[in-house]
């Protein structure tokens, strides 16, 4: 049962799903969650919330970041090797 839209399946689970996001997006308790969505347990609720999803983003952004700043620390080591070198060469006339 449901719509195929666009190679997407949309069945009655996909709102229930959206909807407990939601809920937990706005910050409340698992409890008031599981009322909603008839879940007995948080661990039958739990394939439902997207914490893992935002951990997962928070993380990969973090490690976005720390590579920019390797990056840029290897392009200004890089910068000041550059500059005693060219300083060496002009200074031995090399250059």
């Amino acid at each position: 049962m449901g719509l195929d839209l666009k190679d997407r399946k949309i069945v009655p689970h996909t709102g229930r799903k959206t909807m407990i996001q939601a809920l937990e997006g706005l910050g409340e308790t698992t409890l008031n969650i599981r009322k909603q969505s008839r879940h007995r347990s948080d661990e039958s609720l739990r394939p439902y919330l997207s914490t893992g999803e935002k951990d997962q983003l928070q993380m990969m952004e973090n490690l976005a970041e720390k590579i920019t700043e390797n990056s840029k620390r290897i392009q200004k080591h890089n910068n000041i090797i550059l500059y005693f070198i060219l300083n060496y060469l002009k200074i031995n006339n090399i250059l």
